[in-house]
C-alpha cells in the first residue's frame, strides 16, 4: 500500500509490489487525474478476465471508475511495461484507489506516477508498510508508516535511499525493536513513534550510525538520528555496536530546537553519534 503525494508534479515516484494481496493507495488529498506505468508483470498464469484492475473511489468510498490493465493486451504483451492514465469526470475527485492483482505474477511495479490536484501543498511520498514486499524511497524525503511494528520485520525491507526519510509508527502499544529488524531497515533518519498511544523504540549505537546522517539536523560533525514522539512514548537506547562490542557510553548533552521542535540530545563518548529525542519522550540509557 502506498500514499501518494497530492502535489501537482511528482519526481517519478515508484512502488514495487509483491503480488500476493490487494493494495490500497491512499491519497493525502483528492486528485483529479493520475497517470502511471505498470511494468514487468512476470506473468506465469493465464490472462485474467475479472482482476488486474485499478479501481478508483471518492472520499466517501463511492466507486468512480476503473482501469482494466489487461484490456486489449495479448498474453505475449504482459511482460511489457505500459502507460495508463485517467481523468475523472467534472466534480469527481479520487481519494484512494485499489490495485487488484490478476494472474500469477511474481510482482509488478508502478513507476512514473503523476497526479493533478486542486491542492498545491507538497507532501512527501509515504508508503504504508504491510507484510508483503519491499519498500523503497527515492531521492526525496520519503515517509513510511505502519500501525504495527511487526510489519517491518515481516516485510522484505524498508529502505529510504536518498533524502532525509521518516518511518512513522501510527498505532498504539507497539514496540519497534531495531535489533529484531536488522538490515531490513536502512537509511531512515527520522523515527516517529507518536502514533495513537504509547509506543516504545529500542535502538543501539549501531542503529544510529547505520541509519543516521552527518550534520543532518545540527552542524556539530556528528552522525545524527531523530526520534519524534510525545508523553508516554519511550526510547530504550543501548551503546552496543552490531558486533556486540561496547566502545563507550551515551550521555545527555542538552536541549536543542530544530524547525520549532525541542529535542533532548544524547551524544556518544567515543564515536561521533548523536540521538535527538523530542521532549516529552522518556529515554532509558542501558
Amino acid at each position: 500500500m502506498q500514499i501518494l503525494s497530492q502535489a501537482p508534479e511528482l519526481n517519478s515516484p515508484a512502488v514495487y509490489l509483491a503480488v500476493e494481496t490487494e493494495y490500497k493507495f491512499k491519497l493525502n488529498a483528492p486528485i483529479q487525474s493520475i497517470s502511471f506505468r505498470l511494468g514487468e508483470n512476470n506473468l506465469t498464469g493465464p490472462l485474467s478476465t475479472d482482476t488486474n484492475k485499478v479501481i478508483f473511489y471518492d472520499a466517501n468510498g463511492e466507486f468512480i471508475t476503473y482501469i482494466d490493465l489487461d484490456e486489449n493486451r495479448a498474453e505475449t504483451e504482459m511482460n511489457v511495461a505500459q502507460s495508463f492514465s485517467v481523468t475523472f469526470d467534472p466534480g469527481k475527485e479520487c481519494s484512494y484507489f485499489i490495485y487488484v492483482p490478476g494472474n500469477e505474477y511474481a510482482g509488478v511495479s508502478f513507476t512514473d506516477i503523476a497526479v493533478t490536484s486542486s491542492s498545491t501543498d507538497l507532501i512527501p511520498v509515504s508508503n504504508i508498510v504491510s507484510t508483503e514486499g519491499a519498500y523503497y524511497g527515492d531521492t526525496g524525503n520519503d515517509v513510511f508508516e505502519s500501525a504495527l511494528a511487526s510489519n517491518v520485520a515481516l516485510s522484505a525491507g524498508v529502505h529510504g535511499q536518498g533524502g532525509t526519510d521518516t518511518f512513522k509508527l501510527t498505532g498504539a502499544d507497539q514496540v519497534l525493536d531495531m535489533n529484531e529488524i536488522g538490515s531490513k531497515f536502512s537509511s531512515i533518519e527520522i523515527l516517529d513513534i507518536k502514533g495513537t498511544g504509547d509506543n516504545t523504540l529500542k535502538l543501539s549505537l549501531g542503529d544510529v550510525l547505520e541509519n543516521g546522517g552527518k550534520n543532518l539536523f545540527l552542524a556539530d560533525n556528528n552522525i545524527q538520528l531523530v526520534v519524534k514522539g510525545d508523553a508516554g512514548d519511550k526510547v530504550v537506547l543501548d551503546d552496543l555496536l552490531p558486533n556486540g562490542t561496547d566502545p563507550g557510553d551515551w550521555a545527555a548533552a542538552g536541549a536543542v530546537t530544530v524547525e520549532g521542535v525541542v529535542y533532548n540530545t544524547y551524544q556518544h563518548s567515543a564515536l561521533n553519534a548523536e540521538l535527538l529525542v523530542q521532549q516529552g519522550v522518556t529515554v532509558d540509557l542501558v
